[in-house]
């Protein structure tokens, strides 16, 4: 039986590339995109991202280490140019940070869109 790349998570480029298949720019993307994307440099930081992490005094990297603990809460497909993804993870001092990606299956970069901290008493609306 075979299996349709467009809802292949856990192994993003097991079907890319062969004939018939989807191409690989079609193929939806996991958190585990987000991670090699990091792992590998390969991040861009909006500047509502900045100014989000800036004003809860988190770090770029407090931020980087919080996926790789984190989960996916939300999904946004419809989202352009790509999908993107609500990701839910702690800072190393244990405070929540929630943080908006989004991913290119064309050249493998992720754009962190904005980040936040969050307590459950207080939720932070900032627009």
């Amino acid at each position: 039986m075979r299996r349709d790349p467009l809802t292949l998570s856990e192994h993003p480029g097991e079907h890319a590339g062969r004939r018939g298949d989807a191409k690989p720019e079609a193929r939806r993307l996991g958190i585990e995109d987000l991670r090699a994307a990091i792992l590998n440099g390969r991040v861009r930081v909006t500047d509502k991202a900045e100014e989000g992490a800036r004003t809860d005094r988190l770090s770029l990297e407090q931020v980087f280490s919080s996926v790789f603990a984190g989960e996916v809460l939300e999904k946004y497909p419809a989202d352009r140019p790509f999908p993107s993804w609500l990701v839910l993870g702690r800072a190393a001092d244990g405070r929540p940070v929630h943080s908006v990606w989004s991913c290119s299956s064309k050249n493998g970069w992720a754009v962190l869109i904005r980040c936040t901290v969050t307590s459950p008493e207080e939720p932070r609306n900032d627009g």
